[in-house]
């Protein structure tokens, strides 16, 4: 592995497979660790702190579909079951009137936050346009005896 002393040495322009092809062949010396800034804390990734780490015991078989749905969607199956929770959970507030149309809407993404109402503007317009829709292809239909 060839010893990088400086930052400025680290190529700054490549794509994720340049970057890892780079440090595969790369290695870091204490030189360049001196040279490097620190990141103020502030700056730095944050974890999720008030996420709690709790054991949950499930069926086999749930605990395959849950697996294949969230391989089909892309995304860990421990982050589908927070969503699938999280969305739940809400449904049931709503239900229960815990909360109510201009309580802004818990989401698993921190930075995005809707209302209900939004929401509830959203469907609405959805459904709208979809009946609007499905009454021009009935009306389409019927014209051509179809």
């Amino acid at each position: 592995m060839k010893p990088i002393t400086d930052p400025r040495d680290v190529p700054q322009d490549l794509n994720d497979e340049e970057q890892i092809e780079f440090w595969e062949t790369h290695r870091v010396t204490e030189d360049f660790l001196s040279k490097v800034e620190e990141v103020p804390e502030e700056a730095r990734p944050r974890r999720h702190p008030r996420a709690k780490l709790i054991s949950v015991r499930f069926d086999e078989s749930i605990l395959e579909r849950l697996k294949n749905v969230a391989e089909i969607k892309g995304v860990g199956y421990q982050t589908l079951l927070k969503e699938f929770v999280s969305e739940r959970l809400y449904e049931e507030e709503k239900r229960e009137g815990i909360i109510t149309l201009n309580t802004p809407a818990r989401t698993s993404s921190a930075s995005t936050s809707v209302t209900v109402e939004e929401v509830r503007q959203l469907l609405e317009s959805s459904i709208e346009s979809g009946f609007h829709e499905a009454l021009e292809a009935l009306g389409k239909t019927r014209s051509t005896g179809g």
